[in-house]
């Protein structure tokens, strides 16, 4: 399953691909999916903290598009929300991606 997780990771900047995977992904999945976000968002938004706006000088893609990825994958996982296991480490990851890039309207 990590397996299948990192190819499509690969791919992850482009548009129309994150949102359609992992949201037709099974609990299990985006579940792994979250923690693996959720650890990048705490280092972002720890980092983020520290540096302010030239952090994103540290990334090969910008700050739109990491936002654009964060947000799509926040609603793609929306369901984790109602998920008892998931629910307080979803809720954490979408703060953390609205803390760092702001509500998408």
């Amino acid at each position: 399953m990590v397996k299948a997780v990192w190819k499509k990771q690969e791919l992850w900047w482009k548009p129309g691909f994150c949102a359609p995977g992992l949201a037709k992904a099974d609990a299990r999945e985006q579940k792994l999916v979250l923690a693996d976000k959720l650890a990048n968002m705490r280092a972002i938004a720890r980092d983020y903290a520290k540096y302010g706006e030239d952090l994103w000088q540290r990334f090969k893609r910008g700050k739109d598009v990491q936002s654009w990825y964060y947000h799509v994958a926040v609603k793609a996982m929306s369901d984790l929300e109602f998920d008892a296991e998931a629910v307080t480490f979803y809720k954490e990851f979408k703060d953390k991606v609205n803390q760092v890039f702001g509500y998408e309207e």
